[in-house]
Order: structure tokens, then C-alpha cells, then sequence
């Protein structure tokens, strides 16, 4: 039976001198002969960091085992016995040592010797018993004050599977097959790391051609008698063999799979292949899933972005990039990050004799929603190109704006002024925020750069030109006054104050303050912006409270803001909306939320509101005369993803939801 390496968990941490200085402890006064010792377990005594992976089984990135049990065992195999505070003491009530994650150390004290240490690993005081190791013959001399302790992953059988690497029914005689071994522990979720058990193949049924821990390659033998074909792989361990006793043994996991022997049966029957629904997402990590099964077997899945392959379960095609594609049963999955524009999804499944099924997936995410006063075209979303969508949308008194998947901006509605007239952009430089006033528009560019069209009365188009080194950040259109946010934290105001109402007259911040956030009322004259101490500002008109901020309760603070012609929005940190200022229409009545859900974001229109819930849906209240409170209800499987408020519109953009998520 061939061994286990003794590589299987090497020193765990380093040695800890028993005294400062480098010094060797003193021994007891009373007792002379005793030495001071210390067990180190590994763990560490960082609580939310768990115990780090260091061969043990892990969960995700920290290991499973939290809890190690130590026996002390005498030159004589005799157990040795403390007096509950680890210090050695003849038939003493303390039969063990024990180390955790909050005590990942252990000093005791026992007579000049030899020790052995019997070491029991759980996933907590009491759990499962996941890993066994032995320290024995150690010399407690004043040289070796420590102890690391040792530590082997359990190996379970029942929990470990042999099987191919596609869906497989049958084979015919000569057939190859690829089979994967996952050898597991107690706990069927964790696997045994590679370093700790050993592996070998055999079978009378088929011939290893090549093999590893992680599995082997065969070819199918046979006999005209057969019915069925087995492949075993024998694991050398550590094996529990009580309740925290352990010993190397051999374990055998088996794969079997019925036998046709003829090999002259014909197969017209092609695999059955799915696709889950792809999430909407451009540059962004996705799992790309489905189904795929065969009277037979699978021979490869083959996924495509358009034309270009992204995922396979051929060796050769994951060399050239696409990522490997990966089965647990007939369910199969990757991991792949989205370019530029949204995934356009196509799955191929084909059998060993060349059928083929495919299964593609249509995402109507990124499209925008609209509704309300529509005498402009206000509501009428330009249609996109193949593959673009989306990301942002904002309404302007009587006209709206959207910025794409592809970092371009579209205006559509009332043009007059040319508010809807976006400007082209230099080359390498893209969109990357809009927003929409009573006659003009507003769009950040990717450099920092504000770029202001339409009309310019009151110069309101005439961007402030920024001191070296600044960027703005972010951009607000009101009725004839707008703000931009800089990367320094200040706000820079510009256009008319309208009225003497000091609309662009933008409030000291407080020492070490800076603001994150701004919003300009798109039909009136009044501004507010967002401290990074979480409280709102607000100036300029004030003859409904328009800019009479409420007080907060203690320990919330404000997350986003939004004005309306003549009241305003805040979302507080608790998810609530708080609205204020002028309510003839009902505007700042903020519905109640279902219990458990939370707003997530507000705007404020002329006289409506509408915000978003956590759930996706959209509420919107105040004045309906134009129906811009009258929500599209959405199909099974979307959601709104974002929210505008206009002068008598309101818009939104739609997500569909992957499939297992309605």
C-alpha cells in the first residue's frame, strides 16, 4: 500500500520564543524539571479572518478547521493529565489541550521527556472532525521550547465521485472517456487538498491511458458478455476510524457506466442543450450557464459571444483563450467578463456522431422606458444599434437625454435651442454622465471635460474653465442656472440668478468639508448639493421650503438628491425618501414602503416624483395631468434599474433578470 507523503502540512507557523530578549524561560522554583512549552496550531487570532488556507480543507478562502484538540501522550503512551490551566499535574481533570482561531497558541508545562501529540481538527469545538495528525518522539529540551502541530485532511469515500468530464449515458467498445476524480471530506462540500492522499487506477474493463490526482484518461475494453464498464481509482489517506481516531488507509472510488458491446447501433438522436438567460453587462464578470444531455454523450460545448468562441470544453480552444467550460452532472458553466457592448449568447452542444443543438440567448435589457407628456417627443427613446444599450437616462423640462452602452449621449424631444443637438466627441474620449434643464443640456466627458448646448440667454452654456490639475465630476441643469461638481469637492455655479434668488450663489463649505453630490430645479430657480458629511445644502428660491432642508434623525445621514420645479428630494441612509417644499399636487406625500424594502433612488420632476424601490419597482406620485405618474407595469423577469423625473415625463431604464432569479 503505498504511503503517505510527509509533506502533508508542513509547519504551520514559526517557533515562539518563550522569553524577551532570546532568552530561555526560568524553570519552576518548586519543581526544576519542567519546561515551559508552546503547541502552535496555525490559526490565526484575527477572528474575521478565519483560519488561513494552508493546506487544510477550505471554505472559499479561509480553512473549515477552527477548532484543534491536542492529547498529550507520555514516552509510554500514557495520557498526559494537567490541572486546568495546562500545567502538568498527576490524574489531573484536564485531558487535553485546546487551540482555536481566538487562541491559536497554547503554552504548558510538563517534565523534561519525550512527548507524542495526537492532534484533532474540527470545524469548531464540538463539529465535525475533518482533519487528524501526530506529532511523535518529541524531545522537550531547553532547545525545542515549541511545538508545530501536524495536520491531515480526512478522506470520505461516500463523499468522493469518479466521473467523466461530460454528461455520458453509455459507451461502445474503444471509446475514450475522460474522467474526473474529486476526492472529498466528512463534509461532501470540501475538498481534500491535492498534497494529502495519494491515487492510482485500474480497471479490467478499460486501459489507464494517462492519470493524475485529478483524474484519468481511458480507453474502453470490454467483453461480448459485458453489460457495463468499470473504472477505480484508489485513494491512500487519512481515514477517520472513530469518532477522533484516524489512520492512512486506502479508500476506492468507482465509475461504472453501462457497455454497448456491437458498437453498430446508429444515433440520429441530437443532445438536448439550454442557456441561461445572460445578465445585461458590459465589462463585467458573468456566469455563463445552461443544461446539456445526451442519449449517449456529450462530446463538447462550445459558447460563442456573436462569432467569437468565449467558452469550451476542448482542451485546444481553452489554449487559444476561450475559457473552460466546466459540468457538474448535465449542468454545465464559466466564468467570463463582458467586453464593451452587451453579450449576444450562443451555446453549441454536439454528440459523438457529429449532432448538433444550439440554444441562444436575447437580453431586452438597457432599453428605456417612458411616459407621461409626450407633445415633443419627449418619450420617444431613439432605438439602439445591435448589441448597445442604455446606462443612463435624464429628463429635461421638455426633452431627454440618455447616455449608451458605448459611451455615446442621445437627446430627443423639444429642440428649439438646440438642447438636443449632442456634440461629437474627440477621438478615445466617450460620455460618461448627462443631464437635462429647462432649454438646455448638460454632458461630462470621460476627460473631466463639461460640454453645455442649447439655449444660452443667461450663459447658461458657458462653461467655467477649470484651474490646472481639476476635473469635474459630475453635472446638474436647472431652468436657467446649472452646477458641476470638481474632483477638488467644490461646486461651480453659472447661468442666471434668476430673481435675486441666489441660485448660483453656492454655500462655504465648513473646514475639511467637500460636497459629492449636486441637483438643479429644472422649472424654478433653486440648487442643492450633498456633503460628504451625509447633509444636504440647499439655496436659492425658498417661497414654498423649497430649500428648507429637514433635520435628520440621529445617526442617518442623506445618500442622493433631487429638485423639482418647487420642491425637493432627499434618499436618507435608512433607504427613506424625504420630500419638501411646495405639496399643491401631492408631490412631497412620499408613498410608505412593503416592510422589508428600501428606496434606492429619487427625482423630482415639475410637480411629480417618482422614485426607485429596492424590489425595481418604480413609484411615482404628485400631478398626473400628463399620465406621468402612471407606471408601465413590466413583464415577469424585468425590473427598473433607474429612474427620471422631467417637466411632465417620467423615464426609466429595464432590466431582464437572469432566469434563476424569477
Amino acid at each position: 500500500m503505498p504511503k503517505l507523503h510527509p509533506l502533508a502540512f508542513a509547519t504551520l507557523t514559526l517557533p515562539l520564543l518563550l522569553a524577551a530578549c532570546g532568552s530561555a524561560s526560568t524553570p519552576v522554583a518548586t519543581a526544576g524539571d519542567l519546561v515551559d512549552l508552546t503547541l502552535n496550531s496555525g490559526l490565526t487570532s484575527v477572528t474575521s479572518q478565519g483560519l488561513k488556507a494552508q493546506g487544510l480543507p477550505t471554505n472559499g478562502t479561509v480553512s473549515a478547521v477552527t477548532f484543534i484538540k491536542v492529547n498529550v501522550k507520555d514516552a509510554h503512551g500514557n495520557l498526559v493529565t494537567f490541572d486546568g490551566s495546562n500545567v502538568y499535574k498527576p490524574g489531573g481533570t484536564q485531558t487535553f489541550i485546546t487551540l482555536s482561531n481566538t487562541n491559536p497558541t497554547a503554552k504548558l508545562l510538563l517534565p523534561r521527556g519525550t512527548y507524542s501529540f495526537e492532534n484533532i481538527g474540527k470545524a469548531s469545538n464540538g463539529g465535525q472532525f475533518l482533519a487528524y495528525g501526530q506529532d511523535n518522539s518529541v524531545d522537550l529540551s531547553p532547545k525545542n521550547p515549541s511545538v508545530n502541530l501536524t495536520l491531515h485532511t480526512l478522506i470520505n469515500a461516500a463523499n468522493s465521485t469518479l466521473i467523466p468530464k461530460l454528461p455520458t449515458t453509455y459507451v461502445n467498445t474503444t471509446d475514450k472517456l475522460d474522467l474526473r476524480l474529486a476526492v472529498k471530506t466528512p463534509s461532501a462540500t470540501l475538498d481534500v487538498p491535492l498534497s494529502d492522499y495519494t491515487v492510482t487506477y485500474g480497471s479490467a474493463d478499460a486501459t489507464v491511458l494517462t492519470s493524475s490526482k485529478l483524474g484519468a484518461n481511458v480507453q474502453v475494453g470490454g467483453t461480448t458478455t459485458q453489460t457495463s464498464v468499470s473504472v477505480d481509482a484508489t485513494v491512500n489517506g487519512y481515514v477517520a476510524t472513530g469518532a477522533e481516531t484516524a489512520a492512512v488507509q486506502d479508500q476506492k472510488v468507482t465509475y461504472t457506466v453501462p457497455l454497448s458491446v456491437t458498437g453498430l447501433n446508429t444515433d440520429a438522436t441530437p443532445p438536448t442543450v439550454t442557456l441561461n438567460r445572460v445578465a445585461a453587462a458590459t465589462n463585467a464578470a458573468i456566469t455563463i450557464s445552461g443544461t446539456a444531455n445526451d442519449n449517449k454523450a456529450i462530446s463538447q460545448v462550445r459558447v460563442f459571444d456573436g462569432s467569437v468562441l468565449i467558452g469550451s470544453t476542448n482542451a485546444d480552444d481553452v489554449t487559444a483563450g476561450a475559457k473552460l467550460i466546466t459540468f457538474t452532472g448535465t449542468t454545465w458553466s464559466f466564468n467570463w467578463t463582458s467586453g464593451s457592448v452587451i453579450p449576444e449568447i450562443t451555446v453549441v452542444a454536439s454528440d459523438a456522431a457529429g449532432n448538433e443543438s444550439r440554444a441562444g440567448s436575447v437580453d431586452a435589457s438597457g432599453q428605456v422606458v417612458s411616459w407621461g407628456k409626450n407633445d415633443r417627443g419627449q418619450t420617444d427613446a431613439p432605438a439602439l444599434p445591435v448589441g448597445v444599450t442604455y446606462t443612463a437616462v435624464d429628463g429635461g423640462y421638455s426633452h431627454s437625454l440618455a447616455l449608451r452602452s458605448d459611451g455615446q449621449a442621445v437627446a430627443w424631444g423639444y429642440n428649439g435651442d438646440g438642447q438636443t443637438n449632442v456634440p461629437a466627441l474627440p477621438a478615445g474620449v466617450i460620455y460618461t454622465a448627462v443631464d437635462g434643464g429647462g432649454l438646455d443640456s448638460l454632458a461630462l466627458r470621460s476627460d473631466g471635460q463639461v460640454v453645455a448646448f442649447g439655449n444660452n440667454d443667461d450663459g447658461e452654456t458657458n462653461v467655467p474653465a477649470l484651474p490646472a490639475g481639476v476635473t469635474y465630476t459630475a453635472v446638474a441643469a436647472g431652468f436657467a442656472h446649472n452646477l458641476a461638481l470638481r474632483s477638488d469637492g467644490q461646486i461651480v455655479a453659472w447661468g442666471q440668478n434668476y430673481n435675486n434668488y441666489g441660485a448660483i450663489t453656492v454655500p462655504a463649505l465648513p473646514a475639511g468639508m467637500t460636497y459629492t453630490a449636486v441637483a438643479a430645479s429644472v422649472g424654478d430657480a433653486h440648487s442643492l448639493a450633498l456633503r460628504s458629511d451625509g447633509q444636504v445644502v440647499a439655496w436659492g428660491n425658498n417661497n414654498a421650503g423649497q430649500s428648507t432642508v429637514p433635520a435628520l434623525p440621529a445617526g442617518m445621514t442623506y445618500t442622493a438628491v433631487s429638485a423639482g420645479s418647487f420642491h425637493s428630494l432627499a434618499l436618507r441612509s435608512d433607504g427613506q425618501v424625504v420630500a419638501w417644499g411646495y405639496n399643491g399636487s401631492g408631490e412631497t406625500n412620499v408613498p410608505a414602503l412593503p416592510a422589508g424594502m428600501t428606496y434606492t433612488a429619487v427625482a423630482g420632476g415639475d410637480h411629480h416624483s417618482v422614485a426607485l424601490r429596492s424590489d425595481g419597482q418604480v413609484v411615482a406620485w404628485g400631478n398626473n395631468n400628463e399620465g406621468e405618474t402612471n407606471v408601465p407595469a413590466l413583464p415577469a423577469g424585468q425590473r427598473y434599474t433607474a429612474v427620471s423625473a422631467g417637466g411632465f415625463h417620467t423615464l426609466a431604464i429595464v432590466q431582464t433578470l437572469p432566469v434563476s432569479d424569477h
